[in-house]
């Protein structure tokens, strides 16, 4: 009979599984190396994380579908090794995930970096399912953008250099020192696209996530669809824009994500009518 370990060794025990499992769900295998596993027939098991509807629309070729609220309570035999990943578009259960799938007997997991948009960006190989229909680029709100404290975060400014009924701009770079410290920004993603293209025209690298910051959701919409055209997939608008980092997030008047939003700034808000 193996002796009860002491409260202490019990805590270090825990600690040591639990630093395992966090370290194990930092790894991530770039789409180079996911490309290359595949064009040399290396064992491999792919799992797209996403919703069914999405990987039923298109997925990486061979990839088996949990989505990620089942990966927890899911039994599976001992795949082996496993690449696993999201959509790439600023979704943040990928770590847990693959935490969880490496808690499971038989399975060394590590995530995709930059998710299933980057393996679109760099390979531009796909299964897909059903006819595909052009679709408008995602949005990620403010909140979902300040959780990635701007990891692997380009901010594009799509903004027009004057300003909005009569307040100066909002200091885009002030906002990504304080909020997003990781991050990066530029006003020209079609110089900076053309520069990491190789001479086939592909991406020579997994790219970053572009979020596109506007004051005019439509515009915003517009500029994303101009990156997405060069065949740089891993592009958000930010939903609210610039009103919405004016306000710290906090809501307004209008829908998110749809027509420019309504802020409850007095300054723009009409007056009320007078009684006759």
């Amino acid at each position: 009979m193996k002796p009860e370990l002491q409260p202490s060794a019990r805590i270090m025990k825990t600690f040591v599984i639990l630093s395992l499992l966090a370290s194990s769900a930092l790894r991530a295998a770039t789409p180079e190396q996911l490309d290359a596993m595949l064009q040399t027939g290396e064992k491999v098991t792919i799992i797209d994380l996403r919703p069914t509807d999405e990987y039923q629309l298109s997925h990486i070729a061979g990839a088996i579908n949990i989505p990620h609220q089942l990966v927890p309570g899911k039994r599976l035999p001992p795949l082996g090794r496993v690449v696993a990943y999201c959509d790439g578009l600023g979704s943040t259960y990928t770590a847990e995930c693959v935490a969880a799938l490496n808690a499971k007997p038989g399975i060394q997991a590590e995530g995709l970096e930059g998710g299933y948009a980057a393996w679109k960006t760099f390979t531009n190989v796909t299964a897909d399912t059903r006819r595909v229909t052009p679709d408008q680029p995602k949005t990620i709100t403010y909140e979902e953008l300040k959780a990635t404290r701007g990891e692997g975060v380009v901010l594009v400014d799509a903004r027009k250099p004057q300003t909005v009924a009569g307040k100066p701009r909002v200091n885009l770079a002030a906002f990504r020192q304080q909020n997003l410290p990781k991050a990066t920004s530029m006003t020209n993603p079609s110089a900076r696209l053309r520069a990491i293209k190789g001479k086939a025209g592909e991406f020579s690298k997994a790219p970053s996530l572009f979020v596109v910051v506007d004051d005019d959701h439509q515009s915003a919409l517009a500029a994303a669809e101009r990156i997405r055209a060069m065949g740089y997939q891993r592009v958000v608008v930010l939903a609210g824009g610039e009103d919405i980092i004016r306000r710290d997030g906090r809501p307004g008047l209008g829908r998110q994500g749809g027509a420019a939003p309504v802020t409850l700034d007095p300054e723009l808000v009409p007056p009320p009518a007078q009684p006759k």
